[in-house]
This record gives structure tokens, C-alpha cells and sequence, in this order.
């Protein structure tokens, strides 16, 4: 949702920012400049958020795989048949 409106604010400050420039209208010019700032921020840090959760999802996850190979092992497995990996 934070990057939906990150994008909206985007294409807006775009958009704003150069029709304001074109009929010269420099106060809403910079304000549309600062709304195009602001959803990249807000795009660049959902992005961070989902990118950390993405990680943090794969190291619970790989509770039972290799970390050389990353195939699944049995549960009490020590050593992994594929690439010999003491675990």
C-alpha cells in the first residue's frame, strides 16, 4: 500500500513538475518536485521493508537445508548426501 502511494506520488510530481514549469508557475513547480521526492523515498523504503522480510522469511524457512546446496534435509540430518557438508 506505502508503495502504491510512493508511485503516486511519483507520476503526480512528475506530471506536476513539468506542466508547472511549462506555464511558469514556480511555487507548485518545487511543491510538485518535493511530492516526487517524497514517493521515492516512500518506493525506496517499502522496497527495503520487503526486500528484509523476503530475508528474514528464507533464514526461518531453510530450517532443514543445506547451506552449500540448499536441498532439504531430513529432520537430525548431520551431513548432507548430496555435497557431504557437516552440519
Amino acid at each position: 500500500m506505502v508503495m502504491l502511494a510512493g508511485f503516486s506520488l511519483c507520476s503526480f510530481g512528475v506530471v506536476g513538475t513539468v506542466a508547472f514549469a511549462i506555464i511558469r508557475q514556480p511555487v507548485l513547480a518545487i511543491i510538485s518536485l518535493v511530492c516526487l521526492l517524497i514517493g521515492i523515498v516512500l518506493v525506496y523504503l517499502s522496497y527495503r521493508k520487503g526486500q528484509q522480510a523476503k530475508t528474514e522469511h528464507t533464514v526461518l524457512s531453510g530450517k532443514g537445508k543445506c547451506p552449500v546446496c540448499h536441498i532439504n534435509l531430513a529432520e537430525g540430518c548431520m551431513r548432507c548426501p548430496r555435497c557431504g557438508t557437516e552440519l
